[in-house]
């Protein structure tokens, strides 16, 4: 005969299992939740990787992605024409410089050219009154130059100087000087005064009044 134990054990597990039998049963209704019951029994969450990720969300992640480097891009571009741009402006700041440095040079050259011409004349002009005062009569020579400024007989009188110089004659100018004197008395000696201050004195220094 089968033991008391062995017959308890039995309707033990026979217990044991038919709860388990109802518990899934009511479980599966949804009439009891093992889980929370047993969380124990809990599903772990499945971790979700791009792999696994639908269609849908990985073309959304891509499309993002792409915008922000089109972006990006479009900054970048911006950057570089505001860039393009100062250097233009810069530029033509530079041009517009370069051309008013231009013009004042011009402008400079224009009157450097002209005060050249205008003194070349008028040393053309002295040393053709210097020659005509040299082969005038001396009363007629002195009639002339009586009516110039000082400066103007200095720098005729210093041109015949020179031209008798180099012609290897003797200078008229002092016998000159002496008639002006007598025309007109302290004349001569101011005229010698400032020549002698002044030794360099050239044409240029003196007024165009000998024409």
């Amino acid at each position: 005969m089968v033991s008391n134990k062995v017959l308890g054990l039995f309707l033990i597990l026979l217990i044991v299992f038919l709860s388990l039998v109802l518990a899934f049963v009511t479980d599966l209704i949804k009439v009891i939740d093992l889980t929370e019951m047993f969380p124990i029994l809990k599903p772990e969450p499945q971790l979700v990787t791009k792999e696994h990720e639908p269609p849908d969300v990985l073309q959304a992640e891509e499309l993002k992605k792409e915008r922000e480097k089109i972006t990006e891009e479009q900054e970048k571009l911006v950057q570089r024409e505001l860039e393009l741009k100062e250097k233009e402006e810069n530029l033509q700041k530079w041009e517009e410089e370069l051309e008013g440095k231009e013009a004042a040079i011009e402008i400079l050259k224009e009157k450097l050219i002209s005060k050249l011409t205008d003194l070349v004349d008028h040393d053309k002009k002295i040393r053709g009154m210097a020659n005509k005062i040299a082969n005038m009569p001396p009363d007629d020579s002195i009639q002339i130059v009586s009516s110039w400024t000082d400066y103007e007989i200095i720098a005729v009188f210093k041109q015949m100087d020179m031209d008798a110089a180099e012609a290897g004659e003797e200078s008229i100018v002092p016998y000159l000087l002496t008639l002006l004197e007598k025309k007109e008395p302290g004349r001569a000696g101011n005229i010698t005064s400032k020549w002698m201050q002044d030794p360099k004195l050239s044409s240029g220094d003196v007024n165009e009044g000998t024409n």
